[in-house]
């Protein structure tokens, strides 16, 4: 009995004398995880298709809201961006678009759109990196003002192309 308290006594010294590891201090830093310059331009509305995002000022104000992603100075300011950007997309779902970008495809990729906005304000919530989610958003926000530029600027005619 007495080799089992000895056993026992070694068992305990040695689990408490393992080396400490260090806590990992999450300090609420204000700065993003990546530099604001490095995210690519986005694609821009061409021709008729600028013409007609004019005269829809919901998709106008979501333009401008998106365009101040490049000018976010911190952590916080991005945050309140997004969080912009989602409360601009509810009334660009709510509004009435010009005939010619009432869209499946366009609607489609907005969505898409929405999708990343609410990927990116969960990885700020939770002080994660956003590069790659920020990143996919760009890519999503370029894809849908290119099919808006494909669907609206070309002239060629469908009906002649499937009756011949």
């Amino acid at each position: 009995m007495h080799k089992y308290w000895i056993f026992l006594m070694l068992l305990v010294t040695v689990a408490g004398c393992k080396p400490e590891q260090e806590e990992i201090k999450s300090s609420p830093s204000n700065t993003l995880a990546f530099e604001i310059s490095e995210l690519p331009r986005t694609t821009p509305l061409k021709g008729k298709a600028l013409q007609l995002s004019n005269k829809w000022s919901e998709f106008k104000s979501f333009d401008n809201s998106f365009a101040r992603i490049y000018e976010a100075s911190g952590r916080e300011e991005y945050a309140l961006i997004v969080e912009e950007l989602l409360e601009q997309f509810e009334f660009l779902g709510g509004s009435t678009a010009p005939a010619e970008l009432e869209s499946q495809q366009i609607s489609a990729r907005f969505t898409v759109i929405r999708t990343y906005l609410l990927k990116v304000q969960a990885l700020l919530d939770y002080r994660l990196d956003s590069k790659e989610a920020t990143l996919q958003l760009i890519q999503a926000y370029s894809n849908a003002m290119e099919q808006c530029n494909i669907l609206v600027n070309n002239t060629m005619d469908t009906k002649t192309l499937f009756d011949e």
